[in-house]
């Protein structure tokens, strides 16, 4: 078998362009990577700009965090001190009182949640209840058996 002969590479001479058109598509070709070569510059540093935030972002965040840490340790110590009591109210927010405020809403609290109901009102309500089902089960028999 026979080998082909390879095809000679193409040269800027081997063209039918002239030597003006030739410059001027360089040219062009050549803005057209220097407008793509700042694209990825901008980018690029559009990327390091976000980085960079959000780097400093975490790092205010941390920063508020561990604030809040020592800011709810003193405040514990503080309210220790003075003698006050921690209370969570009724939305569950955590409240430091002084004694008598909290002897004051526990109460309250005690109060409001203690409901006096006798023994044999609750067996009244029971057999109320009991009677009930009969009925509507004996009402249900009844319109089944038609």
């Amino acid at each position: 078998m026979t080998a082909k002969p390879s095809a000679a590479p193409v040269t800027l001479d081997d063209t039918p362009m002239s030597p003006d058109e030739r410059d001027a598509v360089a040219a062009a070709f050549e803005a057209e990577l220097a407008a793509e070569h700042e694209q990825r510059v901008a980018r690029a540093r559009k990327m390091q700009a976000r980085t960079a935030a959000r780097a400093n972002r975490l790092d205010s965040e941390q920063r508020v965090r561990e604030t809040n840490k020592i800011k709810e340790k003193v405040r514990a110590e503080f309210h220790a001190k003075q003698g006050y009591k921690r209370y969570f109210d009724s939305t569950g927010r955590e409240l430091w009182l002084t004694a008598e405020e909290f002897e004051l809403r526990t109460k309250r609290r005690k109060h409001r949640r203690r409901v006096f109901e006798p023994e044999a009102a609750g067996r009244t309500r029971t057999v109320l209840f009991y009677l009930g089902l009969l009925l509507v089960a004996v009402v249900m028999g009844f319109l089944l058996a038609r």
